[in-house]
C-alpha cells in the first residue's frame, strides 16, 4: 500500500506538473467527472483530494488513444493488473464497492469504460484520504402511497443525518405488490454488498412485501413512517447498530403519544444550539439523551443559532416552550436563561445545573448513572467521533500541537474551557475547509485584517503544519471568529478576577 499510495503521489505530480498537455475535451470531460466524484464523496461523506478528478480525466483521455503507451503498458501486463485488482478488491473491499459506483456513474455519464488501473487508482486513492473508512452493510428504504411522499421523508432524513442512508420508493395507491416488489429485487440486485434492508413503510398492507423479496439478505420492516422515525433508524444506522437492535429500539422509542396541555402552560424544554450547523447541535441532541438512563418530559430541541443571535429575548422559541436549559455556545449572550456551554459539558463544570433540570424526574441512582454516562459521551474523542466526518484523533493530534504553538507565539495560556472550546472550534474550521464549506462572511472584515496583521501571521504560523497536511488555507474570515473565541476567553478572565477583588 505505501509504494503504491508513493506511485499515486508521484503519478499527480507528473500528470500535473511535468507533463500538462491540452486536449478540447479535457474541459468537459473534467467537469462530468468532478461532478461525479461529488455526488459518491457527498453521498458516501469521503474524502477525495483536489486533483483527483484532474488526473483522472487526463488518464481517461489518454487510454482513448490508439498510441497510447499507456495502453500498450497496461495490454502487456494485463494478468498482474487483474490480479492486483483482484487482492485489493479482496483486502479492501468498501474502497472497492465505492469505486465501482464511481466507475459506474461514469460510465453513465461519458460512455466510458474505466480500465483495471483506473479502477486500482480509485482505490489508492479512497484509502490514502480515508483510512479508518467503514463500509455500510445496511440500507433503509422508504415505501408510501403518494406522489412524492417517500422522496420527501427521505430527503429530509438524509439531509438532516449528513449521510445517503435512505432510498425512496414513491407508488400510486393502486400500485401492485408485483410491480414494488421488482423494484426491490433490482435494487438488491444492484447492491449485492449489503448485508440489511430496513424497509420503511406507511400501512400495514405492506409489511408483507418483505416475505416476496430476494432472500440473499436480511430484511426488517417497520410501519407507520414517519420523518422522526427515519431519523431513529438513520442514526442507529450510522452508528452501526445490528439489524435487530435497531429494529427493536427504534419502535419502542416512537411510540405515538398524546397530552392535553393547558393553553396557559408552556412545555418544558431544553434547546441545543451551536453556530456550525443544525444538523450538529442534533448530533449534540442525541449525546445528551443517550446519555439519560430513561426518557423525561422535556421536550429537546435543535434551534437555528443565527435565529437566536438575531433576535435574543424575542425569539418565538421563548413564547411557546419554558426554556429550561439552553446548550448554546460562550458567543451567545442570553441573559436570564439558564445555559451551560459544550465546552463545560466537556469539562464537567457547573454538572450541578444540569443535575438540577432532571432531578424531578430522575432518582439519586439514577443521577450517578447520567453523571457518568455523560463523563464517556462528552469526551474529547467521543465527541469528535460524532460530531467530524474526519480522522478524529489524527485531527485532535493536529489541533493540539497547533492550539499549543499558538499560546507559544503569543505568550499567553488559555483557560481549559477555552482549550477545548477552540480544539472544538478548529475541528470544525478544518472539515469545512476540506469540504469546501468555510464562512467567508465577516462583519469589518477589512478592518480586522488591518488591526489585527499579527494576530493573522500567528495563527498561520501556528497551524500551519495542520493546514499543509489537508491541503488547505484559512481565510481571514475564519480566523477573526478565533479571534473572538480567544478575547471572549481574555473578557471571562478579567470578570473572575474583578468578582474575586
Amino acid at each position: 500500500m505505501e509504494i503504491g499510495q508513493d506511485a499515486v503521489r508521484h503519478y499527480y505530480d507528473v500528470l500535473v506538473f511535468e507533463q500538462p498537455y491540452h486536449d478540447a475535451r479535457i474541459d468537459a470531460m473534467n467537469s462530468l467527472v468532478m461532478d461525479v466524484l461529488n455526488i459518491v464523496k457527498n453521498a458516501k461523506n469521503i474524502i477525495l483530494p483536489v486533483n483527483c478528478a484532474y488526473v483522472l480525466t487526463r488518464m481517461i483521455i489518454s487510454t482513448g488513444r490508439n498510441t497510447s503507451l499507456l495502453n500498450q503498458w497496461e495490454s502487456n501486463y494485463s494478468k498482474d493488473i487483474q490480479e492486483c485488482l483482484q487482492t485489493m478488491s479482496d483486502m479492501m473491499m468498501n474502497e472497492s464497492i465505492i469505486a465501482d459506483q464511481i466507475i459506474k456513474q461514469i460510465k453513465t455519464a461519458t460512455n466510458v469504460s474505466l480500465s483495471n488501473m483506473n479502477r486500482i487508482f480509485l482505490m489508492l486513492n479512497i484509502r490514502m484520504y480515508n483510512k479508518e473508512l467503514q463500509g455500510q452493510d445496511t440500507m433503509g428504504i422508504i415505501l408510501s402511497h403518494g406522489y412524492s411522499t417517500a422522496s420527501s421523508i427521505a430527503d429530509a432524513a438524509n439531509s438532516l443525518l449528513n449521510h445517503y442512508i435512505f432510498e425512496a420508493i414513491d407508488m400510486p395507491l393502486d400500485t401492485p405488490v408485483e410491480e414494488i416488489t421488482k423494484k426491490l429485487n433490482k435494487y438488491i440486485d444492484n447492491n449485492m454488498h449489503l448485508k440489511n434492508i430496513i424497509l420503511l413503510v406507511d400501512m400495514g398492507s405492506l409489511e408483507e412485501i418483505g416475505d416476496v423479496i430476494s432472500d440473499t439478505m436480511n430484511v426488517g420492516v417497520i410501519n407507520n413512517i414517519s420523518t422522526s422515525l427515519a431519523l431513529n433508524v438513520g442514526m442507529k444506522m450510522i452508528q452501526h447498530h445490528d439489524l435487530e437492535t435497531i429494529l427493536s429500539e427504534s419502535c419502542e422509542e416512537n411510540q405515538c403519544h398524546y397530552k392535553i396541555l393547558s393553553v396557559a402552560k408552556k412545555e418544558k424544554a431544553i434547546v441545543i444550539t451551536n453556530d456550525v450547523s443544525v444538523s450538529v447541535s442534533e448530533k449534540l441532541s442525541h449525546l445528551l439523551k443517550n446519555s439519560l438512563p430513561k426518557k423525561v418530559d422535556i421536550k429537546f430541541i435543535e434551534y437555528d443559532y443565527d435565529c437566536l443571535q438575531k433576535n435574543k429575548h424575542e425569539d418565538p422559541l421563548f413564547e411557546k416552550y419554558d426554556v429550561v436549559l439552553m446548550v448554546k455556545p460562550l458567543s451567545l449572550k442570553l441573559k436570564g436563561v439558564r445555559s451551560v456551554s459544550l465546552e463545560d459539558i466537556m469539562n464537567f463544570k457547573d454538572i450541578d445545573i444540569l443535575n438540577s433540570i432532571f432531578k424531578p424526574y430522575l432518582d439519586e441512582d439514577e443521577i450517578e448513572e447520567f453523571n457518568q454516562n455523560l463523563l464517556k459521551n462528552f469526551s474529547i474523542q467521543s465527541v469528535m467521533e460524532n460530531l467530524t466526518i474526519l480522522n478524529p484523533q489524527k485531527l485532535l493530534d493536529f489541533v493540539s500541537e497547533s492550539v499549543q504553538n499558538l499560546q507559544l507565539v503569543m505568550q499567553k495560556k488559555f483557560q481549559s474551557r477555552t482549550i477545548i472550546g477552540i480544539y472544538i472550534h478548529i475541528c470544525f474550521l478544518v472539515e469545512r475547509l476540506v469540504t469546501k464549506t468555510a464562512i467567508e462572511i465577516y462583519e469589518n472584515l477589512d478592518d480586522f485584517a488591518n488591526n489585527h496583521s499579527d494576530f493573522i501571521q500567528q495563527v498561520n504560523q501556528s497551524f500551519d503544519p495542520m493546514l499543509k497536511n489537508y491541503h488547505v488555507k484559512m481565510p481571514i474570515s475564519e480566523i477573526a471568529y478565533l479571534y473572538e473565541y480567544i478575547a471572549d476567553d481574555e473578557d471571562e478572565r478579567k470578570v473572575a478576577s474583578d468578582d474575586e477583588f
